[in-house]
This record gives C-alpha cells, structure tokens and sequence, in this order.
C-alpha cells in the first residue's frame, strides 16, 4: 500500500485543533504521516500541536517562522517523506473514509485526486454541496471557474508536483489553481465520487483588496489554460460523460455543472459562436427538464447566496 503524508500549514489556529486535528489523524492510516507546518502563529497552536506530536508519533513539527503560506506549504512538502500528499486545513472538517476512497485512485498516470465537497458558513449553515468534474477533461475545463477543486481536499503525487514547479510565490493567492494547471502537463486531474471535504467559509475572513488581487491572479492562470484545453473533444464527449455522471452520486449536479463550465466567457470565445449556441441550448433544455428542476434552483439558489456573503 502506497503511504501518505498530510501537509497542514497552520497559523494561529488553536480554536480549532482540539477538534479538527483528531479528525485529520484519524482520515490517516497507522503508517502515514502529518507534516504541521506552523507559520509564526502567536497564540497556543506550536505548543498544542507540540503536545500531539508527544503523544502520536506520526506527527512531524516544522516551525517556519511566519514566512507565509507558500513557503510553508513547499517546505512541509520538501519535509515530506511520502510520495502521495494528503492537503488539509485546520478550519475544516474531514470525513475519516476520505482518504481511503482517494487511495484507491492511485496509479502511475493520476497527478491529483480531488472530493466533492460541502460549504458551511462557520462551520454551521448549509452553503451548497459541490459536486467534483470527476473525469480529467471536466477537470481540466472546470478550472476556467476554479470552483470544483477544493485545496483542502487534494491528494496530489510529489514527484508531479516537483516536476511542475511546486507552489510558485508569484501565483498567491492562487498559488492551488496555478498548481493544478501546470499539474496537469505531467499528469490526469480526476477526483472520487464522496464528499471528502467540509470547507468553513468565514465571511469577512478575505478582505475586498485580497479577493480583488485572488480574481486577478485567477484570470491571468485561466487566460494561459484555455489554449490547452480541447473544447472540442469534449463537446464530442458529452454524451459519454453524461453517461458516466448518471451512474454516479449527484449526477444530475455533475451534469449541470459540466454545461455551465462549458459556458465560461473564454469557452465560448473558443468554440464560436455555433458551437456556443449548441452548448446553452442543451443547458437551458437540462435545466427545464421537470427531472432536474430542484436540482438546477438549488445550485442557483445556493450560489446567489455565496455571492451576497462575499
């Protein structure tokens, strides 16, 4: 069985390790490892992941200093002693078969593994449950919104990852989405049918500066990706997806959420203007089709929500 190494890069986050670092553990097997990169934290957090470390020995402390979350993330990773890295946050929650259904995907071809996975404002209120591209095409598309590829919840090879660069500096605070694009010229991007992943959206934890200078970084990514991206292939795929989507969890999400991915403004610039058509005829058909109504006002209805909480 091929080991994994957690990296979780933490500042200041002693509110939350008594409950989630258990959670993270327990997703782990006997023989894995937690790599905890502490960054400067000024409250309790070295001396209570510390403690852990004292009593579970698959624990490695790496002390950076506040050097910031890139540097933090590839240094747990250069301290890494697997070749599978496991991402987790500390605000977040984990179910304990995450990791198990994502080993099961692993193969010499798969450069990441990502979940689907279900926001929650605070840790409390339903914000929408996102259902994974699952295949490596609909990933590969899906990164055009960067919205279907949650960070904390990526299982990722090491030697694709060195080979692709690592985390780049110039990238932050998109420094996940630069990854996976340049991840994916070294190998598949496809993910497993589960929810692996409960992320906490605190609102008012990203400032109106930092999500302004996160879209920017975003579209500077996305404009270099869509010349990779063969739009046509997939729109030659479409019924063959749909098919693999039905056989899934959520797949009527999934089948929505493909058409819309397809929709982006650089999509459509792409496949002109016939091909374009093509594609949101077959989405407003989905969407008013009586077996997907619930399906399509719940994801409008939960992202109009996201959007107002920004």
């Amino acid at each position: 069985m091929e080991l994994i190494s957690g990296v979780l890069p933490i500042k200041n986050g002693e509110k939350w390790i008594p409950k989630t670092l258990p959670q993270i553990l327990n997703c782990l097997d006997s023989r894995d490892e937690l790599v905890i990169i502490d960054d400067g934290s000024t409250d309790k957090t070295l001396k209570l992941i510390s403690d852990f470390a004292d009593i579970d020995q698959r624990i490695k402390v790496v002390n950076m200093q506040g050097r910031g979350l890139v540097e933090a993330l590839n240094e747990g990773i250069n301290q890494s002693s697997n070749n599978w890295i496991a991402r987790f946050d500390i605000d977040d929650s984990y179910p304990q078969d995450r990791i198990q259904k994502q080993r099961s995907e692993f193969d010499e071809v798969v450069a990441a593994i990502f979940t689907d996975y279900r926001i929650k404002l605070n840790g409390k209120y339903n914000l929408g449950f996102i259902a994974s591209p699952m295949t490596d095409s609909a990933t590969r598309l899906s990164l055009l919104r960067s919205q279907r590829t949650a960070h904390p919840s990526a299982l990722f090879n090491r030697d694709k990852f060195l080979s692709a660069g690592g985390y780049v500096a110039s990238e932050y605070p998109a420094e996940d989405l630069g990854l996976w694009v340049r991840m994916s010229n070294y190998g598949t991007l496809i993910s497993v049918d589960t929810e692996g992943l409960q992320y906490n959206f605190r609102q008012g934890s990203i400032s109106r500066t930092n999500r302004d200078r996160i879209i920017s970084k975003k579209q500077r990514i996305i404009d270099s990706h869509i010349e990779s991206l063969d739009l046509n292939s997939i729109l030659e795929k479409l019924e063959d997806t749909f098919q693999e989507y039905r056989e899934t969890n959520h797949g009527r999400d999934r089948i929505l959420l493909h058409l819309w991915d397809l929709t982006h403004p650089l999509s459509q610039k792409k496949l002109g203007k016939k091909k374009t058509l093509f594609v949101r005829n077959m989405l407003i058909r989905k969407v008013l089709n009586p077996a997907n109504g619930t399906t399509a006002l719940r994801l409008l209805g939960k992202r109009e929500i996201r959007k107002m909480l920004r």
